[in-house]
């Protein structure tokens, strides 16, 4: 090992030949004394500040890296490497008046934060808040095309968001096997308890005090010009369909792709119209 000297306090340190362990080559520490306050300059004869560092090698690879730091490392391979071979923690940033851990990394590469996390804000307002002044959207993104959620979790259970395989987004129940309760395609469209093919899709039973249906009204039933079907020409077609004019058979009800309310709605008006047109006729003749 050799310490070398000069006249304005740069020291170099080296070691040869390179050891197993790590080592510092050709290190200048420049001390300026006379400068208030005193300056410090680690591989740097110009120091600008308390203290200036443009290059600490810590590594046993000899004079191939320049401007690598390592410290516990056995190979300074990246601008900062940490690294423990026995600690238990790798990195650990400790509260000045506590000592208690604020920032720690251990060894297996689990990172913990205690207190409130900001980006974008130097004063967050939660565990984690994502702040951007210019009303940009803000993004946490998974590198997959598979499943992606982020949940959120309490001592009963667990509710998640996230997208699908198919670029369908999705709230979820139950963390352990996963469960979706709600499904918004791409398109626009939601679906409750299935995927949606309709604006809105719902795999059971809606309740609600009130549901406003759009629908067209009957009133040309009125108009004069407007021709009732005579009785036994209606009696002929209920003998051979067996379901009313306009009105859509059982079969028909009962398949899969569902009946339109506001349409049935409107031409089961029509039909309570023209039964009061029946009635109406029915009556003169009695008369």
């Amino acid at each position: 090992n050799m310490i070398s000297k000069d006249s304005i306090f740069n020291f170099g340190v080296y070691q040869d030949p390179p050891g197993p362990v790590p080592i510092i080559y050709w290190t200048p520490l420049v001390v300026n004394a006379h400068a208030n306050p005193p300056l410090i300059g680690v591989c740097t004869t110009n120091p600008i500040d308390f203290a200036t560092c443009s290059g600490i090698l810590f590594t046993d690879k000899g004079y191939s890296c320049k401007t690598a730091l390592g410290i516990g490392a056995w190979n300074a391979n990246s601008a900062l490497t940490i690294s423990s071979c026995s600690a238990a923690n790798q990195l650990s940033i400790l509260n000045s008046n506590t000592h208690n851990k604020v920032f720690n990394v251990d060894n297996s590469g689990n990172t913990t934060i205690a207190g409130q996390v900001g980006i974008g804000t130097g004063t967050p307002q939660a565990e984690l808040q994502i702040f951007n002044s210019n009303n940009v959207e803000e993004h946490i993104t998974s590198n997959t095309a598979s499943n992606s959620r982020l949940w959120t979790e309490n001592s009963l259970f667990a509710y998640g968001i996230g997208t699908d395989a198919n670029s369908n987004g999705g709230i979820y129940a139950n963390i352990n096997s996963p469960a979706e309760i709600m499904t918004f395609s791409k398109l626009g469209q939601v679906g409750i308890g299935m995927v949606p093919s309709y604006p809105l899709d719902v795999a059971g039973i809606m309740r609600a005090s009130e549901v406003k249906v759009c629908v067209n009204g009957c009133d040309f039933v009125f108009d004069k010009d407007y021709k009732l079907m005579p009785l036994d020409k209606l009696e002929e077609y209920l003998q051979l369909n067996h379901h009313l004019p306009g009105i859509a058979s059982a079969k028909e009800m009962e398949s899969g792709d569902g009946v339109a309310i506001g349409k049935l709605n409107t031409a089961l008006l029509q039909k309570q119209e023209e039964t009061t047109l029946y009635i109406i006729d029915l009556n003169k003749q009695i008369k």
